[in-house]
Order: C-alpha cells, then sequence, then structure tokens
C-alpha cells in the first residue's frame, strides 16, 4: 500500500480492532505504516442461539455480525415461518407467533456488505406459555443488624419479569426489593424488630402477573433452641436427663423447663432431670432468654411413659414363627403394647406377616428374619444380633432410642427417636411429616435415599468422656478393600488400663497379608463465639510403634493466609507399646469455628489413617479412648457442640430429598474410594441435592461427587459458629450447571458479625465442575479462603464459570490457589473489590512447578489489588 495513501482502506473502519487509526506516522517522517489484517474484515454472523419465543406473545430479537462493511449491511432471511421477517438494516427479527403454532422452527439468516456474503442457520423454538404463579410460601426472620437476604421466584410466564411491593413498606424496616431479580436484601435496622406483613407482585412481558402475602419477622438476637433427653421412652417411673442445646451469639440469662407442657415451669438452668411417674405422652418445652427475649422450643409428644408388660422368647433356636403364640413366655403374640425380649443365642425367629411391637431387645447370637415384612417398634429398639429386613421397613412409630451393632436395610420415622449407637442403614431413611430423629454424636452410614419432611438433628451438647466406639469417633476399613477383601475391625472392652477410666478399644482382624487403609473418623466440633475458653484433653495409646506417633489436625481456613489446611496444631508423641500419653492442647485460638480432631497427614479424611496392618499384628488392639473438651471450664463440654456424621457409603446415585420442618446436618460425608492400580481407579458415590432443596450442615466432605441441582442450596455452619465444605483429593468433585437466574447457592448459616472471621470456609484438593454458583458470605465476616492443598497427583478437572460472590463486602474474600494446573475463573462476578481492605487473592506452586490464576469475563467491583506469595515458585494472577 502506497505510505501515506490511506485510499484503499474501506470506510467505517479508519481504526482497529484496538482503536488506532490505521495510518501510522509514528516518529513523523513521512513514511507510513498501514495496518490493515484479513482476520478482522472478515464478514462474520456472531449470533450462534436464539431466545425462547412465546405463542401470541410479541417477539423480537436482533441478530448482530462483525467484520466487512458495517455500513453496507443488508440482512435477509428464508425458510422461516409465516409470521417472522427480520429488517433488512438492522438484522432485527419479529413477529408475534400465533396461537397453537408452538415447535421448533429452522431457517436460514444470510448477511451481505456488497463485497462478501455469510449465511448461518438457526433454530427457534415457540413454547405455550405455562401460568404464572410466584412458588415462594415463606421468607426467612431477620435480625436487627445482621444483612438480610431472600430469594422470590416464580415458575412460568415469559420473560423478562417485573416484581413490584403493592402492600407494606420494605425501607421501614431497611430493606429493598431489586425489581428485575426479586431478591431482597437490606440491614433492618433497631427497633424493627416485629412481624412486617407485605403482598408481592411480579408481572411478565406478557403482561400476566400473580400475587402473594408474604410476612418478614424481625428479632433482635438469631437464636436457635433446641434440647435433647437421654431416655424418650421407659417403664414408669422413669428418670430423664435434658440438656439444652443452644447457638446464640449474646449471653442467655435464663432456662425455663417445662417437662409436660402444661404452663408451669418445673426446673431451671441449662441442664435439669425430671422424672416421670405416672404413664402417659408427655410434651417437653424449654425456654430461653436472650438479651430479655424469650424463645422456645417445644417438642409434641416427646417422652413416653408406660407400665411394663413383657413377653419373651422361649421358642427353639431354630427358624421359629414369630406369629405362634406358643413361642412367647406368657403365651401371647406380641402387639403395640408388649416389649419383646429375645434372649441371647435364641436362633432365628421369624415373621409370616408384618409384626408390631412396643420395645424390643434382639440378643447376641439371634437373627430376626422378618422376611420381607415390615416391623413396627412404638418403643425402644435394641439389637446385639441381626436383623433382616428383605427389603422390607424397620418403623419407628413412637419414642425411642435406635441400637443396632449390626446393618439395618431401611427406616422410616413416623415418632420421635434418637440414635443410641452408629448405625448402618443399607437402604433408605426417610422421616414423615411431624416426626423427629436425633442423630446426636453418631455415625450414620447410609447406602440409599435420605428423605425428611419433618425434624432431623445431629449434633449432641459436650464431649463427655468419650471412647473410640461413640463420642471418640469411628474406624473402619474400606480404602483399597479390593486388595483386601477380609478387612475388618470390632470393638473391645477388654483393655481397661486407660488412667483416665476408658475401657474400649479397636482391635484389628483380618485373614489376608495386611489390612490396607485402616480410616479413623475423628470428632467433628463448633465451639461457639460465645465461648471465652477451650481445651482438649486426650489420651491414647499405641500398641504397635512401627506406626509411630499421632497427630491432631484442625480444618478452618482462617488460620494464617498461607497455612495449608488441615491445620496441623499439636502433636502427640509415639509412646512404647503399652504406654499412654495425654494430650492437652488449647482451642481458644478456634472458638467460633468448626473444627475436627483426627489423625494423620493433611491429604486425610476427617483424620483417617491409610495404613496397613502386617498380619502378624492382627488382634491386637488400638485404644483411642478418652477424650474431653472443656468450655470456659466446664468439663464434657458443657456449651461445646459435638457433631455426627452422615456417611453416604451407597458408591451409587443417591439424593437427599423432602421437605423439612427442621434440619441440621452435623458432618455430611460423601463417600468415595480408591480400587487400587492408579489415581484414578477409584468409585464414587454421587450425592445428589435436587431442585430447590436446602441442607444446612456444620461440616460437609466430598470424597465422592456432590451434585447441586437449580435453586439447591448448601447452608454451611450455624448461628455461632462457621461452617466448611471440603472437597477431597483424588476422586472428590462438586459439580454444578445451572443457567443464570437457576444458579445454586452456597451459603453462610452464620449471621452474626462477631462469631469468627469468616462466614465459612470452602477447601479444595480435589476436582471442580463448576458452571453457575452463588457463594454469599454473611457480609461481615467476608467468606470463602478458597483453597486447595497440594498433592502427589494434581488436580486434573478443574473448571469454574459464572460464580457470583456475593456479601462480601466489610470481611473480604480470601481466595488461594494452591494446586499445580492454571485455575480460571470465568464469566464470575463479585460484589466488592478484591483491593478492599481484608480481601486477598493469590496463588503459588507446588514448590517445582509454578501455577497462575486467572479471571476472564468478570463484572461488578472485582479486581483491585491481588498478592503473590509463598516464595519465589509462586505463579501469578490475570486480570
Amino acid at each position: 500500500i502506497d505510505a501515506g495513501n490511506n485510499s484503499l482502506v474501506p470506510s467505517g473502519v479508519d481504526e482497529d480492532l484496538d482503536g488506532n487509526r490505521r495510518i501510522v506516522d509514528g516518529d513523523n517522517n513521512g513514511t507510513v505504516t498501514v495496518d490493515i489484517g484479513a482476520y478482522e474484515y472478515q464478514l462474520r454472523i456472531t449470533t450462534t442461539t436464539l431466545p425462547l419465543a412465546y405463542e401470541d406473545v410479541i417477539y423480537s430479537y436482533t441478530v448482530t455480525a462483525s467484520g466487512g462493511n458495517p455500513n453496507n449491511y443488508t440482512w435477509s432471511i428464508s425458510g422461516q415461518p409465516s409470521w417472522l421477517s427480520i429488517n433488512s438494516s438492522t438484522g432485527e427479527l419479529s413477529g408475534t407467533p400465533p396461537v397453537g403454532s408452538a415447535g421448533t422452527y429452522t431457517f436460514t439468516v444470510e448477511l451481505t456488505d456488497g463485497q462478501q456474503t455469510v449465511s448461518e442457520q438457526f433454530e427457534l423454538t415457540v413454547k405455550r406459555p405455562d401460568p404464572l404463579a410466584i412458588t415462594t410460601t415463606s421468607l426467612p426472620n431477620g435480625y436487627e443488624g445482621v444483612t438480610y437476604y431472600a430469594q422470590l421466584r416464580s415458575t412460568g410466564g415469559v420473560p423478562p419479569y417485573t416484581w413490584s411491593v403493592t402492600s407494606g413498606d420494605l425501607s421501614a424496616i431497611g430493606l429493598s426489593l431489586d425489581q428485575s431479580t426479586g431478591k431482597i436484601t437490606g440491614t433492618p435496622p433497631a427497633g424493627s424488630v416485629g412481624v412486617h406483613s407485605f403482598t408481592f407482585r411480579i408481572e411478565d412481558f406478557a403482561g400476566s402477573s400473580d400475587t402473594v402475602s408474604l410476612d418478614i419477622q424481625i428479632l433482635t438476637t438469631p437464636v436457635s433452641v433446641d434440647f435433647v433427653a437421654d431416655r424418650l421412652c421407659g417403664t414408669a417411673p422413669l428418670s430423664v436427663n435434658f440438656s439444652e442445646m443452644v447457638a446464640a451469639a449474646t449471653n442467655v440469662s435464663d432456662w425455663q423447663w417445662d417437662f409436660n407442657n402444661d404452663g408451669t415451669t418445673d426446673a431451671t438452668g441449662p441442664s435439669a432431670s425430671y422424672t416421670y411417674s405416672t404413664p402417659g405422652v408427655y410434651s417437653v418445652k424449654l425456654t430461653i432468654t436472650v438479651n430479655g427475649q424469650p424463645v422456645s422450643c417445644v417438642k409434641e409428644d416427646y417422652i413416653r411413659v408406660f407400665t411394663a408388660k413383657t413377653v419373651t422368647w422361649t421358642g427353639s433356636a431354630g427358624n421359629g414363627d414369630w406369629s405362634d403364640a406358643t413361642n412367647w413366655n406368657p403365651n401371647q403374640v406380641p402387639d403395640k403394647d408388649t416389649d419383646v425380649v429375645i434372649p441371647d443365642g435364641s436362633g432365628t425367629v421369624q415373621l409370616s406377616a408384618d409384626g408390631e411391637c412396643r420395645s424390643i431387645e434382639i440378643g447376641s447370637g439371634v437373627t430376626l428374619n422378618t422376611q420381607g415384612h415390615n416391623l413396627t417398634v412404638y418403643g425402644d429398639f435394641r439389637c446385639e444380633g441381626e436383623i433382616s429386613l428383605g427389603g422390607a421397613e424397620l418403623i419407628l412409630a413412637g419414642s425411642g432410642t435406635l441400637y443396632s451393632v449390626s446393618p439395618i436395610d431401611n427406616i422410616r420415622v413416623s415418632g420421635h427417636y434418637a440414635a443410641g449407637s452408629n448405625l448402618s442403614i443399607g437402604g433408605d431413611i426417610s422421616i414423615e411429616q411431624d416426626a423427629s430423629f436425633e442423630g446426636r454424636h453418631y455415625v450414620i452410614a447410609l447406602g440409599g435415599d435420605f428423605t425428611n419432611n419433618g425434624t432431623f438433628t445431629h449434633q449432641a451438647p459436650g464431649l463427655p468422656n468419650a471412647d473410640a466406639e461413640s463420642e471418640g469417633g469411628w474406624w473402619f476399613c474400606n480404602y483399597k478393600e479390593g486388595d483386601c477383601p477380609d478387612s475388618n475391625i470390632e470393638y473391645s472392652e477388654t483393655y481397661t488400663k486407660n488412667p483416665h477410666g476408658g475401657s474400649n478399644c479397636v482391635r484389628f482382624k483380618g485373614d489376608g497379608g495386611y489390612l490396607w487403609g485402616v480410616w479413623f473418623v475423628g470428632r467433628v466440633v463448633s465451639i461457639p463465639s460465645y465461648a471465652s475458653s477451650a481445651n482438649l484433653k486426650l489420651w491414647s495409646r499405641y500398641w504397635n510403634d512401627t506406626w509411630g506417633g499421632g497427630n491432631v489436625y484442625l480444618y478452618d481456613g482462617d488460620w494464617g493466609e498461607g497455612s495449608p489446611n488441615p491445620q496441623h496444631i499439636a502433636k502427640l508423641p509415639r509412646q512404647s507399646s503399652g504406654g499412654w500419653t495425654q494430650l492437652t492442647c488449647d482451642l481458644t485460638p478456634y472458638i467460633g469455628r468448626t473444627i475436627w480432631v483426627g489423625y494423620v497427614g493433611t491429604v486425610c479424611s476427617l483424620g483417617h489413617k491409610e495404613w496397613y496392618v502386617k498380619y502378624g499384628d492382627h488382634g491386637k488392639e488400638w485404644a483411642t479412648d478418652d477424650w474431653e473438651i472443656e468450655v470456659d471450664g466446664n468439663v464434657n463440654g458443657e456449651g461445646l457442640i459435638s457433631h455426627g456424621v452422615l456417611h453416604f457409603n451407597g458408591l451409587t446415585h443417591q439424593e437427599i430429598k423432602g421437605a423439612p420442618q427442621y434440619e441440621q446436618f452435623g458432618v455430611l460425608w460423601v463417600g468415595g474410594k480408591s480400587l487400587g492400580g492408579g489415581q484414578d481407579n477409584y468409585e464414587q458415590t454421587e450425592l445428589v441435592v435436587p431442585a430447590g432443596r436446602v441442607v444446612r450442615a456444620a461440616f460437609v466432605e466430598v470424597f465422592g461427587k456432590l451434585v447441586l441441582s437449580d435453586n439447591a442450596v448448601l447452608e454451611l455452619g450455624g448461628e455461632a459458629y462457621g461452617g466448611i465444605l471440603r472437597i477431597a483429593e483424588l476422586c472428590g468433585i462438586l459439580v454444578t450447571n445451572s443457567a443464570a437466574g437457576s444458579e445454586p447457592v452456597i451459603r453462610a448459616a452464620n449471621t452474626c458479625k462477631d462469631s469468627h472471621r469468616f462466614a465459612f470456609t470452602l477447601l479444595y484438593s480435589g476436582q471442580l465442575d463448576v458452571n453457575g454458583l452463588m457463594l454469599s458470605g454473611s457480609d461481615e465476616n467476608g467468606l470463602y479462603f478458597l483453597s486447595t492443598t497440594e498433592t502427589n497427583y494434581g488436580t486434573r478437572n478443574l473448571r469454574l464459570a459464572n460464580v457470583q460472590f456475593l456479601n462480601t463486602r466489610e470481611g473480604g474474600v480470601h481466595l488461594r490457589y494452591r494446586g499445580r494446573e492454571n485455575l480460571t475463573f470465568d464469566g464470575c462476578y463479585f460484589d466488592d473489590s478484591f483491593g478492599a481492605t481484608g480481601h486477598n487473592v493469590w496463588t503459588c506452586g507446588d514448590g517445582s512447578v509454578g501455577n497462575s490464576l486467572t479471571f476472564t469475563n468478570w463484572s461488578g467491583l472485582g479486581g483491585g489489588e491481588a498478592y503473590e506469595r509463598e516464595g519465589a515458585d509462586a505463579g501469578k494472577i490475570n486480570w
């Protein structure tokens, strides 16, 4: 091109795609460089898909293009339905699909600029609009001085939608409604306590509308009130011990117990005892006072007291029939008013039809075979033998405790029950409306679905004198079990040399050359933010020196911005065989946090011991009892919350279903295991949280696959402690795939700004396949400390797209990447700048390989400063 002559540059493209003029004379010497590339002159239609159209609703959408000469663009269309046309100058598609035209239409759009011609084939789907309806039926409570968030939702209609308030004044309680999204946000001010009524309206593009009347209750202090009893049923006189389970961020000044809900206070204090002398069914009420405000919890029909009426099995040790009265003493078939005792060594007892009893004790050496018939129990269920349901259900219909040393197929809860031991449920567990189940501090291994339409809690007060079988944790062998099919563990009560007085140990068994992968699931606890001190005491004995010393580890994202997770906080020195070690560890720095206490290293699940036991050591014992945590000087952890474990171990598809009246999980553990022979040879449990389901847990650990469906909510922690989500190494993966407006949410249950630094913590050393996700902090507390620990194999699948970081303004976002691969956040939204006080984003290599952390197509106030730390091998951050 002749220098200085731009006559060959087409009109309208005298600047390149970077905004620079085509004719450049940098040194003003008359020599000109002309920059024009064929890549940017090529004519292209850039639209790839078309939005939906709706019957009898005006449709309008403009097809876009790039390159060529825009001043000469001419659009045309062929093969389209008769009602659709295109504007030849602008490329706007328009028309009104008639009633009855629902379907998918294929047509071609052509564009020319006089020199080049291109075309693109499109599909346009026409739908019949579903009726517009608001689906939100209630709104969460709010608290004075605490950030509020709620989402109004709807189905049907034609987008876009417009929300409005037609009755009531949201601004009077410090809130506002986003007209385009239906989000209600704000901070209720002091003096806004009360129940406030509103009418919300939605209107769609077609002019259809719907309204709903909803209340928002504003309280002074976020508080959950709960309590537990050590006995739920029994014969009169029945003595019961009650303990509070209160998670409040401020001082509680009064406790009032009403043990028969007759309006009279029977006892005061955080714990109390009561003796029921008269048979009957009793409701119990606890009222606490927080900052002068009474808050109550009532458990209807919670305690059942009855007159003893026992029938004892006297049949032969063969296959005796439950329905044969001659097999019982006295001679009567059990019914809902009788207590069944089947003594040790009674052999097999069979049901030939559905059976029922008030309570039942199944002795050691007994097999109760229901042959596919249901067994309904109205009191305690205690099994020291075996129960075979043949696919039928154990129905818990009254009040009582569930204890079993052997697996149970399926359980349906229609009354009020509490776990009395670790439980293995091979199939499903379902909790019916108005029923409740307390998992307390125990491990519940579940092979099927969890369905809750009532109340489920999985925590207990304190940590009294723990032992290996119950409070101390849970041992099992299943890692690489294909290499050692006879791996197993039993509990022993023969060892009594513990100076603290514990008697339960574990015994490792197996017929192979070794036991591979002995796991110890440590105890998970939360120390409420209103505590002032906490101290751990642990007694332990190693029977084999080759195992070396043990460690106590802590999961906590708020412990140094460069430190790995989990945090190693103490060392348990190795002792000679037969020796005991007492470890004392100050937990005061971890007040307001959810932690676990377990053994071994940074890549282990809840303290599992990934190790092998040589054949010569089979049959020996390892004692891990006892331990306790003092809170504010109270032994046995008054004020401490000890969480149980719900272990989804089906290694198949499992779901959390139902519409609970209340639910608080302790630890959700999604199973997975290596099969040996390579890092990609593993099995997973796929745990699905269905669309719209809300799951609340203190700690979630994913060794399999956790799938969050559209609008699902994972709420971590409690009002007075922060929660944790960990995606573990190897086969752990978090999966979402939701369009805008339907993203699942991970948010903090915590609403108290003084409880801890972070609202919740998300840790990952496994895999992420995330497309559409909302991460919501609690504003004052910030969120995330999103991080990964180093592994020997690196992380293989890291996809993060369309993630929204919300409610982080005061506490900030702390985002840290420590993996080996480069990680990109694409299409994310930040509601605050990382450069603000308390914000921190950084990345590092693994000591030999650097990495990069890249943010592309982001929006909002994000960006700002980002930091690179942790040595010379740190990677780089790109905005």
